[in-house]
Formats: structure tokens, C-alpha cells, sequence
């Protein structure tokens, strides 16, 4: 019986020098290689995380049944982090941050509680410049957001609100914002 089929496969694996190595079959190594396609590693396109963080979480929503949407804290720290593991390491982190999450946000804290850990995200890529006037912010992502523009300096960002040390240290303890300890 013959048979036209494709097959796509994916791997992590230099297959190129597992045929020289010996260790992978070249004549199969020449029957797959037809239409090579290469996708960097998810740490090497942080720019693709946004929207592949809101598809994820779109198919994890309507899993479960609710409504979920992220805040933009949230998203700004997803870019951060390197994603040893790629899409999959990316998706276990938001489901577990939406049967983590409460109400239908996804924020910074419920995504620090899935485990991610805060001291490796700086170190690569700087923090993304948000407009801290805008009214689609609301106080907490406001001063997160300016947080991490001064690099959780507490001065430093109460300069970037025209507020005091003082008056941001109070909404630092009111918002139950964690700070980072850098």
C-alpha cells in the first residue's frame, strides 16, 4: 500500500552531530532534514512573550471555565525571566498562577507564588519604560511599575511619582507590594 505522508518533528538535540557522532541514523537524518526550520530558544525573544503569554492564558481561561486577564506588572516580569524551559516551562507557570489567582487578574505576586524566582530576572534584560501617567494604571501597577524603573530604589521611584520617600514607603505597606531585594 503506498502512502504520501509529512512528518514534523522538533528537537532540542544537534542532529547534525549526532549523525556524525554515530549516534543518529543518516539516512533518516537526510529523509527529515527536507524543510529545516529554526526557532530560537524563548529567552533568545523575550518580545514574543507577550502575546504568547495572553494565548496561553486565553487556552488555560477557557479550560477552566472563567475569565483571566494579566496586569501589566505581571507581563513585564514574564519578559524578565530566561525560560530554561521554553513555552512549556512559560504555560505550567500560568496555569499554576490561575488556579493560584483569586479573581480574574493574573498580577506580579500571584506569579512570584508560582515559584518563578525574582534574583535571575534583572541580570538580562532591563526594565521595560512604562508611561506612569497613564489612566489605565491602577496605583499598585503605577508603583510597581515605577519601582521598577528605578530599580526598586524606594527614593529613587518616589521621584519618578513626585511623592516622598515617606508617602511611598506608605504605599509600598498599604498595597502589599513585595520589594525586591537587590
Amino acid at each position: 500500500m503506498k502512502v504520501d505522508v509529512r512528518i514534523i518533528t522538533a528537537t532540542h538535540v544537534d542532529l547534525e552531530d549526532k549523525v556524525e557522532q554515530g549516534e543518529f541514523r543518516e539516512d533518516l537524518y537526510y529523509r527529515l532534514n527536507v524543510m529545516p526550520i529554526s526557532l530560537p530558544a524563548l529567552r533568545e525573544r523575550p518580545e514574543d512573550i507577550p502575546e504568547l503569554a495572553q494565548f496561553l492564558l486565553h487556552k488555560i481561561a477557557k479550560k477552566q471555565g472563567r475569565h483571566l486577564e494579566f496586569t501589566d506588572s505581571a507581563i513585564r516580569l514574564l519578559m524578565q525571566h530566561s525560560w530554561p524551559g521554553n513555552v512549556r516551562e512559560l504555560e505550567n507557570c500560568l496555569e499554576r498562577s490561575a488556579i493560584l489567582s483569586e479573581g480574574e487578574r493574573i498580577d506580579r505576586a500571584v506569579i512570584t507564588m508560582t515559584g518563578l524566582k525574582e534574583e535571575v530576572l534583572l541580570s538580562r534584560n532591563p526594565p521595560t519604560k512604562v508611561d506612569l501617567q497613564d489612566p489605565k494604571l491602577d496605583e499598585r501597577e503605577r508603583v510597581i511599575a515605577a519601582l521598577e524603573q528605578a530599580g526598586w530604589v524606594q527614593a529613587k521611584a518616589a521621584r519618578l511619582l513626585d511623592m516622598t520617600p515617606r508617602q511611598i514607603a506608605y504605599r509600598i505597606q498599604t498595597l502589599n507590594i513585595k520589594m525586591r531585594n537587590i
